[in-house]
């Protein structure tokens, strides 16, 4: 299965980036990028595929408001 439609979906998710410097925004997309054509590799269908990549893509926000507070210096709120 192809997964560059499920690649698009974490390169236009702006949830992941929009509170990271542009070094930070670049490695958890490359990084999120690369699980997600794995998970894709791995599934039997599209609809095991988009199971995975949405959580995938929701644990990716939760690491990027983690990486945020820190980034602003803010550690007590990355807890």
């Amino acid at each position: 299965m192809d997964p560059q439609a499920f690649v698009e979906l974490v390169l236009e998710d702006e949830g992941l980036t929009g509170d990271l410097d542009e070094a930070a925004a670049s490695c958890l997309v490359e990084q999120l990028t690369s699980a997600v054509k794995s998970l894709v590799a791995k599934s039997a269908d599209e609809d095991e595929a988009g199971i995975k990549v949405a959580k995938a893509r929701k644990n990716g926000r939760s690491l990027a408001r983690i990486a945020a507070h820190f980034q602003d210096g803010d550690t007590d709120q990355a807890r």
